[in-house]
């Protein structure tokens, strides 16, 4: 007769162990399920757009600042020779977290509490959880409007060669076009793709055979489009507003033709009371000083400004003596002129000097707008065609601190003293400008450096 099992044998004991591992299972599933369910902590783990995102409750805030900082991420655009980086957000694309908040609801609040304890391992000791991101557009026109002013500065026609002053020929400028419908649907692809590069080319012509002579009647004819304009405010009713007019008069009118160079010393002349200008406060060694012709070189500064972002060569530039509080131009584009005062200083001579690469002559308009608290002095430069495009920024590289230097002044009472003059930093900027042309990009970099201004107190003997 057989004996009847008492549960002891192999078989059983292997499923009590499974039923125990599924009961344990069972239970830390459960548990998952409920924790996750109830909010007390979120799944871990989870990443999106490649950026992980916290494991706790403040997870769909997280998610949100994570679509914020995608749509703040700039696409690189390639178009021709051109470089443009736009944000996300600017081309009206908005990153879809509603979708993505759904899963992140889901996971690990699946009815089966083993599906949960599964994502939960996941997120713990597995690859983590992907939220899908889905662009979406939040403005339709904005891509539109970004893409004209594309195309506003790519676009230009051929135009022919010229020939310098010194007979040298000055090869003519291929024309660009750009089509702006299949770039509209190429970065509509690369935005939902996630790229972060495109390129997209241009359509270029070659310039026209020959070249143009020109002579002044012509260059006036010639130089009818508005290549860059820049203004600046200065108080009327100073000397300092008489040397302004002044230099802006001898100004006005001046032409650059192709490849010629322009120097202000030449065109302006020398400061001095016969020809008009008169004593006003200037720069001299970091120092206001009483001089003749101070406020010339707001002028040369607001030239200056206008040529630099027209694409004009700078052969010759020199930045004040001192950096100002309230300039009237940004630093590295403001400049510094100096007419010596006799021949034994013609070494101390700064200028101004530009020179014209375009194939075409460049003519200088200046305008004075009065105005009862300040007037605007207005510089427009005129060409042929619209210039090249221009990005220009800065970087502060080192402040230096100012000093004090203490006088003595017999025309004071013994031991009081006067601040003739407040101190002012020191300033080394890193200046760049990146001039796009239809035949490639112009990188320059220079150092410009602004000497502190040292404290000056007068002393009492």
């Amino acid at each position: 007769m057989r004996q009847k099992s008492n549960g002891s044998g192999p078989l059983m004991r292997i499923v009590q162990v499974s039923s125990m591992g599924l009961g344990c299972s069972l239970g830390l599933g459960l548990l998952a399920w409920v924790v996750l369910g109830l909010g007390i902590w979120s799944m871990p783990g989870v990443h999106m757009a490649g950026r992980p995102l916290p494991a706790r409750r403040a997870l769909l805030p997280a998610l949100r600042e994570n679509a914020r900082i995608w749509e703040e991420h700039s696409l690189t655009i390639d178009v021709g020779h051109h470089v443009f980086q736009p944000q996300r957000a600017v081309l009206g694309f908005g990153l879809s977290t509603a979708d993505a908040e759904r899963e992140l609801r889901a996971l690990g609040r699946s009815p089966n509490p083993l599906v949960a304890l599964h994502e939960l391992g996941i997120g713990l000791f597995g690859r983590g959880h992907a939220l899908q991101w889905r662009p979406r557009i939040v403005d339709a026109s904005a891509l539109d409007r970004f893409l004209e002013r594309v195309r506003d500065q790519v676009e230009r026609l051929p135009i022919p060669g010229s020939y310098a002053p010194d007979g040298t020929p000055i090869e003519g400028l291929p024309g660009e076009a750009f089509d702006v419908a299949v770039a509209h649907r190429a970065i509509e692809r690369a935005l939902v793709r996630g790229d972060s590069v495109l390129t997209l080319a241009t359509v270029v012509t070659p310039p026209p055979a020959g070249y143009l002579r020109f002579d002044r009647p012509l260059a006036q004819k010639q130089t009818n489009v508005l290549m860059k304009a820049q203004e600046t405010a200065y108080r009327p009713g100073t000397g300092r507003a008489t040397n302004i007019e002044l230099a802006a008069h001898k100004l006005d009118g001046t032409l650059l033709l192709p490849g010629a160079t322009f120097s202000f010393n030449a065109v302006v002349g020398k400061r001095e009371r016969a020809r008009g200008f008169a004593p006003a406060l200037e720069l001299l060694g970091g120092e206001l000083v009483e001089g003749v012709g101070g406020g010339v070189c707001q002028v040369a500064g607001t030239l200056h400004a206008a040529a630099f972002f027209a694409g004009l060569k700078v052969d010759e530039y020199h930045a004040h003596s001192r950096l100002n509080r309230l300039a009237y131009l940004p630093p590295g584009l403001d400049a510094m002129v100096a007419w010596p005062q006799d021949a034994r200083e013609l070494r101390d001579t700064k200028d101004m000097r530009l020179r014209n690469p375009y194939p075409f002559p460049v003519r200088i308009a200046v305008k004075l707008v009065r105005a009862a608290s300040q007037n605007l002095l207005q510089i427009e430069l005129y060409g042929a065609a619209p210039p090249f495009r221009v990005e220009y920024r800065f970087e502060e590289l080192e402040r230096v601190a100012a000093a004090e230097i203490r006088r003595a002044d017999p025309t004071l009472p013994p031991g009081e003293t006067r601040v003739q003059q407040t101190a002012l930093d020191g300033l080394l900027i890193a200046r760049r400008r990146t001039i796009y042309t239809p035949l490639g990009r112009i990188e320059e970099q220079t150092r410009v450096a602004y000497p502190p201004t040292a404290r000056i107190v007068r002393v009492g003997p």
